[in-house]
């Protein structure tokens, strides 16, 4: 099926009804099953999109591409793979990012607030985040442990929860058992082991990586609540003045939901909700593609050597400063 197609049906039907990605079947469309009799969403996916993650200023209102533009914007996309990255990054020829946008042909992968932004982050954010970098400015070179946690090859925010497209690795695979989702990231190669027996989330005290995840079926769908988020993770995600996509609050809670289509991938959406970050709820919604495996093994070598030549440089510069004196 062409896809710039099914966007045009999709488009077309949004439109008309406000409804989302599921209207174009009506509801009729019957996912394939486990043994067990819980839809069967076991596969390798891809997140990759060239679709932003937050609406460009000049499209504002425009909720999705027509498909004439979407066509337009993927053949003109070509990343220069021969330019030089800056010292300390990659340049294009490492990266993956994709060359598609969102099958559902949105302007942004934020579907709500409607303007397709996130939504201003509180007076109380701003502070501890500014305290927070002028903290890392003061401190970054003191030891491992002053560096940020994807540096040190701990975690990365693409791992979630929520899954957010990055700039490679964007692959997933995901595990089922009776009573249980297992989602393994490319990047850093994290497991999220997801309880579906209606069990309580551990304690509050205990904060972990990823968070403490339960999920349930709501009829096909895969729903998944995240909590229990560790400060070291929280304040490691997002772009510089939010960090956290997630949220910096101590009740911060990720909702993800897994939905199958008839076009073959899961339509994903998270919901973050953490009023001590945000001034309100938002929502984004991308693709999860199916894709051919299997997974490397994600060896992260920063860690092994970038990190210590960077702090053997800055005891260098140090040791410098001092002999000057």
């Amino acid at each position: 099926m062409n896809r710039h197609l099914t966007g045009c049906t999709l488009f077309c039907l949004c439109l008309a009804t406000g409804a989302g990605i599921m209207a174009q079947d009506d509801g009729q469309y019957e996912p394939p099953r486990t043994s067990w009799g819980d839809p069967d969403l076991q596969g390798i996916y891809n997140t990759s999109t060239i679709t932003p993650f937050e609406r460009p200023a000049e499209l504002g209102d425009q909720v999705f591409y027509t498909p004439e533009e979407a066509t337009a914007i993927e053949q003109g996309y070509n990343p220069d793979f021969a330019s030089a990255g800056d010292t300390g990054t990659y340049n294009e020829f490492w990266y993956d990012a994709g060359t598609l946008l969102v099958p559902t042909l949105r302007t942004s992968l934020i579907k709500d607030p409607p303007d397709g932004r996130l939504p201003a982050i509180t007076d109380n954010a701003r502070s501890t985040l500014a305290e927070v970098v002028a903290y890392q400015r003061e401190h970054a070179m003191e030891g491992p442990e002053s560096r940020t946690i994807p540096e040190r090859c701990l975690w990365w925010p693409s791992t979630g929860p929520p899954l957010i497209p990055t700039f490679y690795n964007n692959n997933y695979r995901i595990i089922q058992a009776p009573g249980y989702v297992v989602i393994h990231a490319e990047m850093i190669h994290n497991a999220r082991i997801i309880p579906l027996d209606g069990s309580a989330h551990i304690s509050p005290d205990i904060t972990q990586w990823i968070g403490d995840s339960r999920g349930h079926w709501e009829g096909d769908t895969l729903v998944v609540e995240t909590t229990n988020f560790t400060d070291k993770t929280k304040r490691e995600n997002g772009p510089v003045g939010i960090r956290s996509i997630r949220g910096i609050g101590e009740n911060n809670r990720v909702t993800e939901s897994f939905t199958p289509t008839p076009d073959g991938y899961l339509l994903y959406e998270f919901t973050i909700d953490d009023p001590q970050t945000f001034t309100a709820l938002w929502t984004a919604e991308f693709a999860l593609n199916v894709t051919e495996g299997p997974i490397f093994e994600y060896a992260c070598h920063e860690g092994n050597y970038a990190l210590p030549n960077v702090l053997m440089g800055a005891r260098r510069e140090e040791q410098a400063a001092n002999d000057d004196q």
